[in-house]
């Protein structure tokens, strides 16, 4: 007789596409075929074997299957589990990734490079500077002797007390003489 219900079975399940051959449907058709288990027994074992010998003691073919609070829980588990192996993993590449830039760092300060980007930035534009600087200056002070050279070629005397006059600076116009230099005269000597 059970040759002829798994017989059953199969042809009931190959009428089935492929992709709707699943567990829910095989166990459908076997229920069909069968019928559920009634209380205090289990049909498909026939009644040589016990309840207790299928199902752990207490529980029920309902009971068998893992109830949603469970599989919760056994998810919420595999979960945390896993959060832990990925940030240990996380860690340890994180660690090894901050190593490696250490050295890199170390390597960079020991050839003498700044570790500050801006500071090589602001030390290259001060050389920069300081050589206009100095190339400018140094243009200026060969005009200055120059016009200083021609002056003194002409036969004019360098007097330091004689002042060279400058529009834009605001001095005044030449001296001819000292009485000029101090416009104070004392008073005379008897009268002091």
């Amino acid at each position: 007789m059970s040759y002829s219900i798994q017989d059953e079975f199969n042809r009931q399940l190959s009428m089935l596409p492929e992709d709707g051959q699943t567990l829910e449907a095989r166990n459908a058709i076997f229920h069909e075929l069968i019928g559920h288990d009634g209380h205090g027994y289990c049909r498909t074992y026939g009644r040589i074997v016990p309840r207790r010998a299928v199902y752990k003691d207490g529980a029920g073919p309902s009971q068998s299957t893992p109830q949603p609070s469970t599989i919760e829980q056994i998810t919420q588990q595999v979960r945390a589990e896993l959060r832990d192996e990925l940030k240990e993993e996380l860690r340890a590449e994180f660690s090894t990734h901050l190593q490696q830039m250490r050295a890199e760092m170390m390597a960079f300060v020991s050839q003498g490079a700044s570790v500050d980007p801006n500071r090589q930035v602001r030390a290259e534009l001060r050389d920069e500077l300081k050589e206009e600087l100095r190339a400018e200056f140094s243009t200026h002070l060969q005009q200055m002797r120059a016009e200083m050279m021609a002056f003194v070629s002409q036969g004019a005397s360098v007097d330091p007390n004689r002042q060279v006059p400058d529009a834009s600076s605001g001095h005044r116009a030449f001296r001819e003489s000292a009485e000029d230099e101090n416009p104070y005269t004392p008073p005379p000597e008897d009268q002091v």
